[in-house]
């Protein structure tokens, strides 16, 4: 049997239809067919069949071959094309092959007809086998351009054969300025070394696929951290021609995964710092506490006035080394309220100025109309602070600090994500400095406790650790930009919290007398505290009440007659709490205010408990000293509620 054949047969007469499928059986085919005679059925026939050949009779009543092979050619189909007629002149032949038809048969010569089909046939299948392959190929071109992990082709010695466009998005170069360049000479850092990049050529050069993480240099400068993957290619020979290299920039996973090992970091000595910090402070508030009250009882020129003064300081120094511990590891107890960020600025501005120097010159840039942030005010100010003492730093020669205020709507993206906070709109603190700037190194390591490149006994490291601290316990993210020689930029965002900002001031000594006679009750398990306390208060004239936890007092107060003015708690003691405490005497006593006490953030909720017991309370933080005491206390009995 000869080979399957699908003809298309534009022909008016039965009889010579026969005629040519006849011819074409005789030519070893086996044939099938549709016979058509007008134009709407050759249209039909056209679009519905599959056909491997057309052959139409140059002359119908109401169509023409001619007008057959416009309608073919107008669909875009390259299908063999035969006319044939009894009798066609030179200039119609040459007519119907410009418009497209592949051979012309006249009926007297009929013996020509299959020859023609086979060979048109044989062409348009091999037509249709490159058109194939050059669909693929141009398939295969726009998947390499389309994908998004940047993909390089090299000779074997790493002379740059092909580059797809997310190569230059990855390292900044065009295709144009790689094309002809040695990979390594335009990406290669000095990270790695020389084994490193031995092993890997090696590797490659054997036939082995190499894979692995690499830290190479983009057109700028820059480092980033991409995942590659060198497969070796192989010519008709067998022999190794080309690499293909794939590439994914893993620069911001591993930013995050930074930020998740610093976050990790933070938590266990944030865990360390609250293991003591309880305690620490309690310590703390009795040995200042003590002392002021020893001071209290001294005149100024006393011998041993000097030298319980020391004592203070060495203690105030201590209360802030526990209050830098306890902020890098978002532990220290904050006391949130909405604050103007450029009024804290312009509040501290000469202290800053006389941190930087004469030779440092500050410069302040306030975006008018600042929302509100949510935060401590002198947490805050204390972030301000060790980011300009850094920036001092920095310049030992001297320049220029600008500080910075705006606000910046995030969203979902890589830039967010980066930051480790949510989208949404942020107020920003921008310092900016022209010191001698950082490498990459360094600026991987900047947050980190107790890291600095100060010499030794210069600095603790607990600086930007703090600020690092302070800013995610305020819900806010940080970023570090800086190259060496080029300045650093610390940028802080933190969320904004409504339309317009208060008027936000530093609180002042409040005027007239921290004493009283109203009755306070005050709880604590530390002895020692419970003392220092409850005499610093009786020194002042309250009439006081001391209880060494919470089932004590709740006696004591039951059994006293008189009014109990104040409660004032420790939050963190064995059996119960502060926060139950409380609740259960302004059940039997709604008339009580409340002063809690503690020196941990875990222990101490911003809100200072007011949304779980359903009133005001008031909070002081340990350590504290005489002063503070009588004062806080003083308020919370003058205020309204």
């Amino acid at each position: 049997m000869g080979e399957n054949v699908r003809i298309l047969l534009l022909e008016d007469s039965e009889d010579d239809a026969v005629l040519v499928i006849r011819e074409l059986v005789r030519g070893g085919f086996s044939v099938e067919y549709e016979r058509v005679e007008t134009a709407e059925a050759f249209e039909a026939a056209l679009a519905a069949g599959r056909w491997d050949a057309v052959i139409v009779d140059y002359v119908l009543p109401h169509f023409s071959g001619l007008e057959a092979l416009r309608t073919t050619r107008s669909r875009g189909s390259d299908i063999p094309f035969i006319i044939v007629s009894g009798k066609v002149g030179e200039d119609v032949a040459v007519e119907a092959m410009r418009e497209g038809a592949n051979d012309y048969v006249l009926k007297s010569s009929l013996v020509r007809l299959a020859p023609a089909v086979a060979r048109e046939i044989a062409e348009f299948d091999s037509r249709r086998g490159r058109s194939a392959a050059e669909a693929l190929s141009r398939l295969q071109a726009a998947a390499l351009d389309s994908a998004a992990n940047a993909i390089v082709i090299t000779d074997r010695d790493g002379t740059v054969s092909y580059v797809n466009p997310a190569f230059g998005t990855l390292t900044g170069y065009e295709e144009t300025e790689a094309s002809g360049k040695n990979l390594g000479d335009l990406v290669k850092s000095d990270v790695h070394d020389r084994a490193f990049y031995a092993n890997l050529w090696e590797t490659i050069l054997a036939g082995r696929v190499w894979s692995g993480e690499i830290v190479n240099r983009r057109k700028n400068g820059r480092h980033y951290v991409e995942h590659q993957t060198i497969t070796p290619v192989r010519d008709s020979s067998g022999e190794i021609g080309h690499f293909v290299a794939i590439k994914q920039d893993m620069t911001d996973q591993k930013q995050l995964e930074a930020q998740y090992l610093q976050s990790q970091k933070m938590e266990t000595v944030g865990r360390l710092a609250g293991g003591i910090a309880h305690d620490f402070n309690n310590l703390l508030t009795v040995i200042n506490g003590t002392v002021d009250l020893a001071l209290g009882g001294l005149d100024a020129d006393d011998s041993l006035h000097a030298d319980l003064r020391e004592v203070r300081r060495a203690g105030e120094r201590a209360a802030a080394l526990t209050r830098q511990l306890l902020a890098f590891g978002r532990r220290q107890v904050m006391q949130r309220e909405l604050l103007d960020l450029n009024m804290i600025v312009s509040d501290i501005h000469s202290m800053l100025e006389r941190l930087l120097g004469e030779d440092i010159d500050l410069v302040t840039r306030a975006a008018d109309g600042l929302p509100p942030v949510l935060a401590d005010a002198n947490q805050i100010e204390q972030v301000i602070v060790n980011l300009v003492v850094n920036a001092r730093d920095a310049m030992p020669d001297g320049g220029t600090l600008t500080i910075e205020t705006h606000t910046v709507e995030l969203a979902e993206d890589g830039g967010r994500s980066v930051l480790d906070v949510p989208a949404g709109p942020y107020v920003v603190l921008v310092v900016r400095d022209t010191g001698v700037g950082m490498d990459d190194a360094i600026r991987a390591r900047v947050f980190e406790p107790f890291f600095t490149t100060k010499q030794s006994g210069a600095g603790t490291g607990l600086g930007l650790a703090t600020v690092y601290g302070i800013v995610k316990q305020s819900d806010g993210g940080i970023r570090v930009d800086s190259e060496p020689g080029a300045g650093t930029t610390l940028t802080v965002y933190l969320p904004s919290a409504g339309e317009a900002a208060p008027q936000h001031r530093r609180s002042s000594s409040p005027a007239g007398t921290m004493r009283g006679s109203e009755t306070v009750l005050v709880v604590d398990d530390e002895p020692a505290l419970l003392t220092v306390v409850s005499r610093t208060l009786r020194l002042a004239g309250y009439d006081v009440l001391s209880a060494a936890n919470g089932f004590e007092a709740l006696d004591i107060v039951e059994n006293h007659t008189g009014t109990v003015h104040l409660l004032l708690t420790d939050m963190a003691m064995p059996g119960m709490g502060g926060v139950e405490l409380s609740r259960r005497l302004r059940s039997t006593r709604p008339g009580i205010k409340i002063l809690f006490a503690s020196g941990y953030a875990d222990d101490a909720s911003s809100d200072h408990a007011d949304a779980d017991l359903g009133f005001e309370t008031a909070f002081i933080a340990k350590p504290f000293g005489v002063e503070e005491l009588t004062r806080t206390v003083r308020e919370v009995l003058d205020s309204a509620h």
